[in-house]
């Protein structure tokens, strides 16, 4: 298809439409970013060539930007890093980038549904950087090569997408890292009191970094032992899309929670909307 030089306004009725052209992006220093980090994947050391093989997707440490996506965003893409200016943050990513083995394990899941999940390889402390979310930086709708048609990518049913605003998400579909594997966890909010210490609480905490251009950094939002499954709170909308219920692991296990456990829990949400609906009632 020709193509226009000249920049035109997207029609208010169609998605944007964009070049599938993508630039790849470089986190922090050049020297510390040749993809050399080890990964352990069911008790085998892989480099990350191999486990794009195993896990079918192009598996790397930098982020992949749709063209349109510079076309549409005022702002001017650095030579080599979308690092916050701040120097501790500017030392984690380097520090992480360097490093010969990662933080994070991938394991088959002991639920089948589950596929994989990551786990910590090592004690990690409250506050340390774990892992960066990597994949393609795209707009949130687009269109589908194969059918036409527009979809949402956030209200769609990937499993790898992580939403960054109204307009954009990071989908690691078919590039991603390690990341894309750490589970679900629930805040503690999001389950009675009483039954709390039973429930495997989340450990990772998403923080949004950057300028114009944000990216997901995950830090340890408590201290976190070797071995134990790594998670955040995917939020009640990613579940209501899949049309189910979200599933919650044994404390300090990767088991998921008795079923009986998991309708408890289940009640006490519904009725918690309910309270909250009457309580906006009488306001």
């Amino acid at each position: 298809m020709q193509q226009c030089c000249c920049p035109r306004k997207p029609k208010k009725d169609n998605a944007k439409q964009f070049k599938e052209k993508l630039i790849r992006v470089i986190f922090g220093d050049k020297s510390n970013n040749k993809q050399t980090t080890k990964i352990m994947v069911d008790g085998q050391w892989l480099t990350y060539e191999e486990c794009s093989k195993k896990f079918n997707m192009n598996f790397n440490n930098h982020v992949m930007i749709d063209m349109g996506v510079l076309n549409e965003i005022p702002f001017k893409l650095p030579q080599r890093s979308l690092n916050a200016s701040d120097p501790k943050i500017k030392e984690e990513v380097n520090a992480y980038f360097a490093r010969a083995e990662s933080l994070i394990g991938i394991r088959t899941a002991l639920e089948q549904q589950l596929g994989y999940e990551a786990y910590a390889m090592s004690d990690i402390k409250k506050g340390k950087l774990v892992a960066i979310y990597l994949g393609r930086y795209t707009p949130r709708t687009v269109k589908d090569i194969n059918t036409d048609q527009i979809v949402d990518l956030i209200n769609s049913k990937s499993l790898y997408t992580f939403r960054i605003d109204d307009n954009y998400v990071i989908d690691a579909g078919q590039y991603g890292n390690e990341a894309r594997f750490i589970q679900h966890l629930p805040k503690a909010d999001d389950v009675p009191e009483s039954i709390r210490h039973n429930i495997a609480i989340e450990n990772l905490r998403p923080v949004l970094i950057g300028g114009t251009l944000p990216f997901v950094y995950f830090y340890a939002s408590t201290d976190i032992k070797a071995g134990a499954l790594l998670g955040f709170n995917y939020g009640l909308d990613y579940w209501e899309k899949q049309n189910k219920e979200p599933i919650l692991f044994q404390a300090g296990t990767s088991t998921q929670i008795d079923p009986k456990l998991q309708s408890h829990i289940k009640d006490w949400r519904m009725q918690q909307k309910i309270d909250s609906m009457q309580q906006k009632k009488y306001v």
